[in-house]
């Protein structure tokens, strides 16, 4: 048996994509990071390699950013900053015009107590969950499909947004998006509880 392969590949010419990024008021957002990842299609995760490069860029002070060595297809487009949610598209290699919008998170910060009021549990574990408006499935399609986040955790549904709180029992949850979020508090021997709603809006930070 022929125990020799040839293997032929071929170097395709390199792609671009380029766009802005700016903020909810349409203000440029300098400095944030732009990365892209191949996509199979719309629906599909991202066709990365072990020894694939993953081709990123920084905005300028007017929020514009160049991808370059891209190949040929479709792409997720993602832009992150400090102090903002990601914020993610899909475009083609050689597109222009690519924008994203990025909005600023909030945070909430507060302190567990105990059953009376005073004794605060070691290190209890607080996660905040964020109300969502429940998604409508067309049943008379016969299935539903919605586009996969390529950047997401794939542990972010199991793990939440979960923070420990310090020896004083307070805690700090930041990188949320804005909305109605309820704060739950859990510790070992302890009941659980959980907070009355709250309204988070954009940027903005809320004690208790």
């Amino acid at each position: 048996p022929d125990l020799e392969a040839h293997v032929e590949l071929r170097l395709g010419y390199p792609r671009e994509i380029r766009g802005r990024v700016t903020d909810t008021r349409g203000l440029p957002v300098p400095g944030a990071t732009v990365r892209a990842r191949a996509l199979d299609s719309e629906y599909s995760t991202p066709n990365i390699s072990p020894y694939a490069q993953e081709p990123n860029s920084h905005t300028d002070v007017e929020g514009r950013y160049l991808l370059t060595g891209l190949r040929e297809g479709l792409h997720a487009v993602q832009a992150t900053a400090s102090g903002f949610l990601a914020s993610m598209v899909r475009a083609d290699s050689g597109d222009s015009g690519v924008d994203l919008q990025l909005t600023r998170s909030a945070r909430i910060e507060g302190t567990v107590l105990g059953p009376e009021g005073g004794e605060r549990p070691r290190a209890p574990n607080v996660e905040a969950f964020l109300h969502r408006s429940p998604q409508v499935v067309d049943w008379a399609e016969g299935y539903y499909a919605e586009p996969v986040d390529p950047f997401a955790d794939p542990m972010a549904w199991i793990l939440g947004a979960g923070r420990p709180t310090d020896a004083e029992g307070r805690f700090v949850i930041d990188d949320l998006a804005p909305g109605d979020c309820v704060v739950s508090a859990r510790a070992s021997g302890r009941a659980p509880t959980d907070s009355e709603a709250i309204h988070l809006e954009e940027g903005g930070a809320r004690s208790g």
